[in-house]
C-alpha cells in the first residue's frame, strides 16, 4: 500500500515537474518555488548524489558559480542587492532535471509519456493560437493589447513571447524523439503544429528569437536526417506566409518591418544621430540620412547606435578591471552610481550580449570559462558523431546540444546572462543535456 502510494506521488510529481517551462509564462515565482522543490526532492531521494557532485562538469559550473558570488561580493558595493550569492542553486537544479528525467526513462511507461505529451502540446497550442488571434484581432484572449507594436500573448506587458519560445523549441522536439514520437505517422500535426509555432515567433518580431530560430533550425536540417523534411517544408510554408502577410498587410502589427528593415536600417545606421553640445551646453541629439554608399559604410553599427554603445561602454568598464572584471552585474551597478560621458558609450541595465557582459563584469578568467565551456559543447557534437549508439540518441543529444548553442551564441543581442528567468531555463535544458550526455559518453 505505501509503496503504491509513494508511486502515486513520484508519478505526479515528476508530471508537474515536466511542466516547468510553461510555469515561465505564469510567473517567475511560480517556476522558482518549483525549482525550489524540486532540488529538495533531488537532494532527499537521489542516491547517487556524491558522485554525481564528483562529475568534472558539475564541479566546473560549481567553481563558475561561486567565482561570480565571491567577485561580486568584493568588488560591487551593495553586493546583497546586485550579486547572484545563490547562483550555485542553479547547478543543483540542473542536477536535479537530468534525476527526473533519469526517473521517466527508467519507468518508461507509455501511457504516462502520451499523456504528458498530449497535456504539453495542448497548451503550449493554446500559447500559439493567443498570439495569432492577438496578432489578427489587436488583442488576445484576456484582453490583453499589442505593447509596443508587438506581440505579447500572455506574458502581457513583457515583450518575451519570442524568447519564451525559441527556448522552449529545443525541449519540445527532444521529447518528441526521446518519446519516440513516429514523424511520418504524425506527419501533418506535427507539421502544422510547427508552422503555428515558428509563424508565433515570427509575429512576436524578436530579432534575436527569429535569427536563433533559423540557426537552431538550419543546424537541425544538416545534422539530423530524421527532421530534416519536417523543417524544410516548415520553412518553406513560413517564407510563404510571411510574403503574403507582407504583400497584403495583414494583422495588426508589421514583423517583417522590425525584423528585416529596421535591422537594415540600425545595422547601417541608415538613419543615424549625431551628439553635440548646444550654446548653452545642453546635450543636443539631430538625426540625419546618409547621402551615400560611403557614409552607409562608415556608419556600420554593431546591431544598432544604442547596441554598439552598451558595447563601448561596456569594453571600458572591463578596462577598469581586466582580469576579475567589475563584478557580476557590475554594469548595472556602474550605470547606476557613475555619471558617463555619453560618448564612452549607453547605459542600461546589462550590455545586451552574453559575450561582451562576461567579459566586462567577470573579466578574463569569466571570458575563458565561458568560452571554454561552449567550445565543449561544439566538441562534444562532432564527438557524438563519431560515435556507434543509437541514432535516437544521438538526434537527442544533438538536438539538446544545439539548443545550448543559440540559448548562449556569442554574437548575438541577448538577455541579462544573470537573469533568474533566462537562468531557470537555461539551466534546465543543461540538466536534460547531462542526463542525455551519460546516456551517450559514459555508458
Amino acid at each position: 500500500m505505501l509503496s503504491n502510494i509513494k508511486f502515486f506521488e513520484e508519478k505526479n510529481y515528476v508530471f508537474l515537474f515536466l511542466f516547468f517551462p510553461l510555469t515561465l509564462f505564469i510567473g517567475i515565482a511560480v517556476a522558482e518555488v518549483l525549482a525550489t522543490i524540486s532540488i529538495f526532492y533531488y537532494l532527499l531521494n537521489s542516491k547517487n548524489k556524491i558522485n554525481e557532485l564528483k562529475d568534472i562538469k558539475i564541479i566546473f559550473l560549481l567553481f563558475l558559480s561561486f567565482y561570480f558570488a565571491f567577485n561580486a561580493l568584493i568588488q560591487i558595493n551593495d553586493s546583497l542587492k546586485y550579486s547572484p550569492l545563490f547562483f550555485f542553486r542553479f547547478v543543483l537544479f540542473s542536477l536535479s532535471t537530468a534525476f527526473i528525467f533519469n526517473l521517466i526513462n527508467k519507468k518508461n511507461e507509455t501511457n504516462f509519456n502520451n499523456r504528458f505529451f498530449n497535456t504539453i502540446i495542448f497548451f503550449t497550442t493554446i500559447i500559439l493560437i493567443d498570439s495569432v488571434i492577438q496578432f489578427i484581432l489587436g488583442q488576445n484572449i484576456l484582453g490583453y493589447e499589442i505593447i509596443g507594436n508587438r506581440i505579447s500573448g500572455f506574458f502581457k506587458e513583457e515583450l518575451i513571447l519570442g524568447s519564451f519560445l525559441i527556448r522552449i523549441l529545443p525541449i519540445l522536439i527532444y521529447l518528441i524523439i526521446f518519446f519516440n514520437y513516429d514523424l511520418k505517422k504524425n506527419y501533418f500535426f506535427f507539421l502544422s503544429f510547427f508552422i503555428l509555432y515558428f509563424f508565433s515567433i515570427y509575429i512576436s518580431a524578436g530579432r534575436t528569437s527569429f535569427t536563433m530560430m533559423l540557426i537552431f533550425t538550419l543546424l537541425s536540417i544538416i545534422f539530423i536526417k530524421k527532421l530534416r523534411k519536417i523543417l524544410l517544408h516548415c520553412l518553406f510554408f513560413l517564407t510563404i506566409i510571411i510574403i503574403t502577410i507582407s504583400f497584403f498587410e495583414l494583422g495588426k502589427t508589421n514583423p517583417s518591418n522590425r525584423l528585416f528593415v529596421k535591422t537594415f536600417n540600425q545595422f547601417t545606421n541608415q538613419i543615424f544621430e549625431k551628439k553635440k553640445l548646444s550654446p548653452a551646453g545642453i546635450l543636443e541629439i539631430d538625426t540625419e540620412s546618409p547621402k551615400n554608399k560611403e557614409d552607409i559604410l562608415k556608419n556600420i553599427k554593431i546591431f544598432s547606435f544604442n547596441h554598439q554603445g552598451h558595447i563601448q561602454l561596456a569594453y571600458e568598464l572591463y578596462k577598469k578591471n581586466k582580469i576579475f572584471g567589475v563584478g557580476p552585474r557590475g554594469f548595472r551597478y556602474y550605470c547606476k552610481s557613475v555619471n558617463f560621458d555619453p560618448e564612452i558609450g549607453v547605459c542600461s541595465t546589462h550590455p545586451h550580449n552574453y559575450l561582451i557582459q562576461i567579459l566586462s563584469e567577470t573579466g578574463l578568467i569569466g571570458v575563458s570559462l565561458y568560452c571554454f565551456a561552449f567550445l565543449f559543447v561544439l566538441f562534444k557534437i562532432f564527438n557524438c558523431l563519431t560515435l556507434n549508439v543509437s541514432s535516437n540518441k544521438k538526434n537527442e543529444f544533438l538536438i539538446l546540444s544545439f539548443g545550448l548553442i543559440i540559448y548562449f551564441f556569442p554574437f548575438l543581442p541577448s538577455g541579462n546572462f544573470f537573469n533568474n528567468w533566462l537562468s531557470l531555463l537555461n539551466f534546465y535544458l543543461i540538466g536534460i543535456y547531462f542526463f542525455s550526455y551519460k546516456r551517450i559518453f559514459q555508458l
